[in-house]
């Protein structure tokens, strides 16, 4: 194991935990049950990974802006959250 740590730009540590989170495993699962009911036709989805990369996909129908208008209020969100906190 290498003895680097990794730092934000702030200068704050990362923590490495592997702990799921169960806010996160909720909003996931709900998703999950509006899409196999049919409520939902659609999504983008973002992830952070442990290791503070990211990735993104898009699945089913995915046009349209309403979806954009969403998309914009997460990226305000993110924005917000990583001012009030150092990630």
């Amino acid at each position: 194991m290498s003895d680097s740590k990794i730092v934000s730009l702030g200068g704050a540590e990362f923590a490495d935990s592997r702990e799921p989170n169960s806010h996160l495993i909720e909003a996931l699962e709900g998703a999950l049950e509006r899409a196999r009911s049919g409520e939902t036709i659609g999504c983008a989805l973002v992830e952070l990974y442990n290791d503070r990369a990211a990735g993104s996909r898009v699945a089913g129908r995915f046009g349209g802006y309403s979806m954009l208008g969403a998309m914009e209020m997460v990226r305000m969100d993110i924005i917000e959250a990583n001012r009030d906190e150092d990630f």
